[in-house]
């Protein structure tokens, strides 16, 4: 991974944004510092960044950082005031019963599988707003609007919901996605070889976050990775 394969949404004076790839960190991991982040590999490109949020390893969309410290207090006060509005696409098992609907369960993490997050009674308040923008046979497009920012929390709060991301291997169904469960009788490849999966990662895009800073309103969006596309693509055509 090199700063090349980050996509440049927005240079400004205060901020910068990027179009992060699903594989790679947000910000050096904790423990292991030598795994790559895109905080890393832009640190060494360009002046000195802060870190104002992040998304997870294996989601792709919009990444902001601040370029200054007057504009990482005022965004860091934004996210913690929960003033920023943030909107995902994702494509999930099935087809909710209703057009719109809001998940409100408590998350905590899980206690036999550190980093796992689970539905508790106990855990910390969590709120997602979902909205079906196209449904296939077996499988959804949603739009996603999550006002708290828990750990895997959408994650969690579809599957929950009966509705879990397409290959996640930690909440849903399958870890991939391949042509042979959209369409009926595919062939293997040229080779013999089963088919290059069309997802290999949850299906969940950061699709454009909102913001104001210094009374200027920000609308940052990212387009939709190959990957997401290519599903949308196939679904369309062997789904509907």
């Amino acid at each position: 991974m090199t700063p090349s394969n980050i996509g440049l949404l927005l240079d400004h004076k205060d901020f910068l944004a990027v179009n992060k790839p699903a594989g790679i960190l947000s910000i050096p991991d904790r423990y292991n510092k030598e795994l790559p982040s895109v905080f890393s590999l832009l640190a060494g490109q360009t002046n000195e960044i802060f870190v104002v949020h992040r998304i997870d390893r294996d989601t792709s969309g919009v990444l902001c950082f601040a370029k200054n410290p007057e504009s990482h207090k005022f965004l860091n006060d934004q996210f913690a005031e929960r003033k920023i509005k943030k909107e995902y696409r994702c494509i999930v098992e099935g087809n909710p019963s209703s057009d719109e609907f809001i998940s409100d369960a408590p998350l905590r993490q899980q206690a036999a599988h550190p980093g796992r997050m689970e539905v508790h009674p106990k855990g910390k308040p969590s709120l997602s707003h979902f909205i079906v923008l196209k449904r296939f046979r077996h499988f959804a497009l949603l739009a996603a609007f999550p006002s708290t920012g828990r750990t895997h929390q959408l994650r969690v709060h579809l599957s929950h919901a009966g509705h879990p991301l397409v290959a996640d291997p930690w909440y849903g169904y399958r870890k991939e996605l391949t042509i042979n469960d959209i369409k009926k009788n595919a062939r293997l490849d040229r080779d013999g070889e089963p088919p290059r999966p069309l997802l290999s990662r949850p299906a969940l895009h950061a699709q454009k976050l909102e913001f104001m800073l210094f009374d200027v309103l920000f609308a940052i969006e990212a387009p939709l990775p190959k990957d997401m596309h290519a599903t949308l693509a196939q679904l369309e055509k062997w789904d509907r």
